[in-house]
């Protein structure tokens, strides 16, 4: 006697992107710091710190602009303001 499940062994083309994505975004959990550490040293335990900080400066750039601005379309309304249609096009 055998029992049915009902579940389908089947796996859909954005299943398989997922899983792309997941691996990648895995490999650079465990191998980025592996290849910090081969490269700085001792140095590395502050790398990310560093990096940490760098983003919070950015971020902080990106709520500052967005304050100026009651549309949305965040970067591409900041770069399209800054530098015209062109390259707020490209950026968007």
């Amino acid at each position: 006697m055998t029992i049915q499940t009902g579940l389908k062994r089947v796996v859909t083309r954005w299943q398989i992107v997922g899983m792309a994505l997941n691996g990648v975004i895995g490999s650079g959990v465990y191998l980025l710091p592996a290849a910090a550490a081969a490269l700085l040293g001792p140095a590395s335990l502050w790398a990310v710190p560093l990096a940490g900080f760098a983003v919070l400066l950015l971020a902080l750039c990106f709520a500052e602009a967005g304050s100026h601005f009651d549309e949305p379309g965040a970067a591409y309304v900041y770069t399209r303001e800054a530098f015209g249609e062109f390259v707020g096009f490209q950026v968007g």
